[in-house]
């Protein structure tokens, strides 16, 4: 896969990427991949202070993965600050991890020894039914051609995306062309923000760059980080 064709935009154009809120599973250290875990006390306080940064933004356009964690969260952050209502896009949704789904760090070296050493090597290309990086380089081409056509169709200039910690690595990787191996990896917290700004120079190039990288817009209690993978 070559980078998202940045070139196609109309227009400069802001891309927020925000990773849900501590989840009930997150809180029991559990791998979540797809598995539906609500938002606990903790996540429900870091998507509302999350909101608040969003005020003085002018998000147009708001995305959202269908996971609960995920939908609440963006729920909570856009009647914060009456940003537009989000709207599902299957794209967003975590990766799926096989059968470490829905299990502790103890509970699958039990289970699944040889996997769980492979895991440690290969990550989850070595997992039993997970999502293949072949998969994964599909599932964000096709994310950011939606998000670069959203942002022409209705001339969005600020569009923000609230997704999972696993799959926002590939969305990351996807701007930098390295969609070959899971590592390097990049910190992504409960409620980390990202921004990528991207503009167009002609038909062929284009100026893009991360400039907020997990950004925790957070204080007091909701400062805990308590995340597992999802």
């Amino acid at each position: 896969m070559s980078k998202p064709q940045f070139s196609r935009l109309a227009h400069e154009t802001e891309f927020y990427f925000l990773r849900h809120g501590n989840s009930e599973a997150n809180s029991a250290g559990i791998y979540q991949g797809r598995h539906n875990s609500a938002l606990s006390a903790l996540g429900r306080e870091q998507a509302s202070q999350t909101g608040g940064w969003f005020a003085e933004h002018e998000i147009t356009r708001v995305f959202c993965s269908p996971l609960i964690r995920a939908a609440e969260t963006a729920q909570i952050v856009t009647a914060r600050v009456d940003l537009p209502q989000p709207e599902t896009l299957d794209e967003l949704i975590e990766i799926d991890i096989g059968v470490f789904s829905n299990m502790a760090p103890d509970e699958i070296q039990q289970r699944y020894p040889e996997d769980w050493k492979q895991f440690q090597r290969r990550s989850w290309e070595a997992v039993p039914k997970a999502e293949s990086i072949a998969s994964l380089r599909e599932r964000v081409a096709a994310l950011w051609e939606r998000l670069i056509d959203e942002a022409n169709a209705g001339e969005h200039r600020r569009i923000l995306c609230v997704s999972h910690g696993g799959f926002m690595q590939w969305i990351v990787k996807a701007t930098f062309g390295t969609l070959d191996h899971w590592l390097p990896l990049v910190k992504i917290s409960n409620c980390g923000i990202f921004r990528y700004r991207a503009k167009p120079v002609d038909a062929e190039h284009a100026y893009g760059i991360w400039d907020i990288f997990n950004h925790r817009a957070l204080n007091g209690s909701a400062e805990a980080d308590l995340s597992r993978l999802g």
